[in-house]
């Protein structure tokens, strides 16, 4: 009998033209358990699978692929990075039992003596006085004490999680806990600040990501942003949509940043992963606020401008418009639906 599918994955390719800095990274669920998979570069086995793999993961940087081959070759990578995970199951699945509650079980694979093993590797912590808990410069945002904040399961590497917020004592009866994204500090605090800072400016609308509050500790430091939590494919996974939401998306996407730019305000990290298609009503919903960019989408001259931000968007348009074409009556397939 086949093992159960591996469900909720993510992975990340950290790409190099060295492929001796390059690296894989997958989360997922089997079993009922999350796991944080990854793969580095082995010193001391040249031919072995994770080595192929990550010369894979080397030929997809832009700089080796060039712009028009770098899709296709991240994909490639992507698909040897699952097939690795997938026939090493019976690796990391004996690890299980170091689960803990919130986060995933670390693992990294490795061949040894021509046997591919694991080890736990470490998550990424905090670093102290960049990534850790930071003042609140943030008047006017609600807070939230850490213990009402429970981790649900990682969604990326180990700074962005779903969680289940505890209402307040006095209405635990009545209201029910809510489902919220917990974004710690991924780079730096001046790269979380900027996101908070946008969206508590930002007027609410429809087609931006929600800020519900802040995570904070016992000394009232502030530890993660509290975002809505929206169920659905980023733009970068749906593979086909209808005509009629692609002129949708087209629009609301648009909207949103017109609706930035009025406050004085810039997305940034323009492209179709920080796009989020709501599964229910199929509207499209910007995310991500806290700066940079990636080259294909938003040019380094450009980032973080209002220029910027068009270009990235003219370039998400073009990619609306050359997804396939569904019927009317159908709903936009994922990467996930088997599109």
């Amino acid at each position: 009998m086949d093992p159960p599918p591996l469900t909720d994955t993510v992975s990340t390719l950290s790409t190099n033209p060295l492929q001796e800095k390059c690296a894989f990274q997958a989360l997922f669920t089997a079993d009922a358990v999350r796991f944080h998979v990854v793969c580095l570069w082995n010193t001391g086995a040249g031919g072995c699978r994770e080595n192929a793999l990550l010369a894979l993961v080397a030929a997809a940087h832009p700089d080796v692929a060039g712009r028009d081959g770098e899709a296709a070759a991240a994909d490639a990578a992507t698909a040897a990075g699952w097939a690795l995970v997938a026939d090493a199951r019976p690796v990391w699945s004996a690890r299980a039992a170091a689960a803990a509650a919130g986060d995933p079980v670390p693992v990294r694979l490795y061949t040894a003596n021509g046997v591919l093993v694991s080890t736990s590797h470490p998550l990424p912590t905090p670093a102290a006085g960049r990534r850790g808990p930071i003042p609140n410069t943030f008047p006017g945002v609600p807070v939230y004490a850490r213990p009402r904040v429970a981790r649900v399961e990682a969604l990326s590497a180990c700074h962005v999680y779903r969680v289940s917020v505890a209402p307040a004592a006095a209405a635990a009866a009545a209201v029910p806990p809510r489902a919220c994204v917990e974004k710690r500090m991924a780079r730096s605090a001046r790269a979380f600040r900027r996101e908070v800072g946008h969206l508590a400016a930002a007027p609410p609308h429809p087609n931006l990501v929600g800020l519900v509050g802040l995570v904070v500790d016992a000394a009232g430091l502030v530890e993660g942003a509290l975002l809505e939590w929206i169920d659905g494919p980023t733009l970068a996974d749906v593979r086909a949509a209808t005509a009629a939401d692609k002129a949708k998306w087209r629009s609301q996407v648009r909207a949103a940043v017109t609706h930035l730019h009025a406050a004085g305000l810039t997305w940034g990290d323009a492209k179709t992963g920080n796009v989020v298609v709501r599964r229910a009503s199929r509207d499209a919903v910007l995310i991500d606020l806290d700066g940079g960019y990636t080259e294909k989408w938003v040019t380094k001259a450009l980032a973080g401008t209002p220029r910027g931000d068009w270009m990235g968007v003219e370039r998400i348009c073009h990619a609306i418009d050359a997804l396939p074409t569904l019927d009317d009556a159908a709903p936009a397939q994922s990467a996930g639906d088997g599109a």
